[in-house]
């Protein structure tokens, strides 16, 4: 009868196999980010025609489930200034506020480097309009909106526990606004592209299933 005996050459091989997929892997729990990004209006819409953005904020918070896969949680504030109130109402600007969950994956090309992508599932959006009447601000008008945001990312870790994290994302909300039938048109979307550029912190060395 023999019996296999671990040697201290077997030891080092198996704990020298698992640092290497820990490195190929680069596991992660939870992230934090801060993001701060311009709107870039789009489209045909009041938003696109009718606003110019201004800087905007982010925080996210991502979980990662299995693996590279992800789910997100965010909040932001987007700012727009108005510049053609024919277009969009007798507004003097709007701010935008947003909560969205999204799903996404992310990939790991080279050392150091992460290029994630995501699509918002569940989102709502609120349109708060400050009204300028006789060149006087005369308070303001709600609307809300649906979200809709598709997302990418690429992070590069600056260190363990941080990256400096680069992302795109376009928005194109459905928005309830209550106009004339024949402006419907111009008021059923809110559409616009976000680049931005902010920090990212890491929690944890496991994901949630792997």
């Amino acid at each position: 009868m023999s019996f296999a005996q671990q040697t201290p050459e077997t030891t080092k091989v198996r704990s020298d196999t698992i640092a290497a997929n820990m490195r190929n892997f680069r596991p992660r729990l939870l992230s934090l980010s801060l993001d701060t990004y311009m709107p870039i209006p789009a489209g045909d819409k009041f938003v696109g025609r009718g606003m110019e953005g201004k800087l905007s904020f982010n925080f996210k918070a991502q979980m990662f489930v299995y693996k590279q896969a992800f789910f997100k949680i965010g909040f932001g504030q987007t700012y727009f200034r108005v510049i053609d109130p024919s277009l969009t109402g007798n507004y003097k600007k709007t701010t935008v506020t947003n909560q969205d969950l999204s799903l996404g994956y992310e990939f790991l090309p080279i050392n150091k480097v992460r290029l994630g992508l995501s699509v918002g599932i569940i989102g709502n959006a609120e349109y708060l309009n400050k009204e300028n009447r006789n060149g006087r601000d005369r308070g303001f008008q709600n609307d809300t909106a649906k979200l809709n945001v598709y997302e990418l990312y690429i992070d590069y870790e600056v260190f363990y526990f941080m990256s400096l994290t680069f992302n795109y994302a376009y928005r194109n909300d459905r928005t309830n606004i209550n106009v004339p039938q024949e402006l419907q048109a111009s008021f059923d979307r809110a559409q616009f592209h976000n680049l931005g550029i902010g920090l990212k912190f890491y929690i944890g060395d496991n994901n949630l299933f792997y």
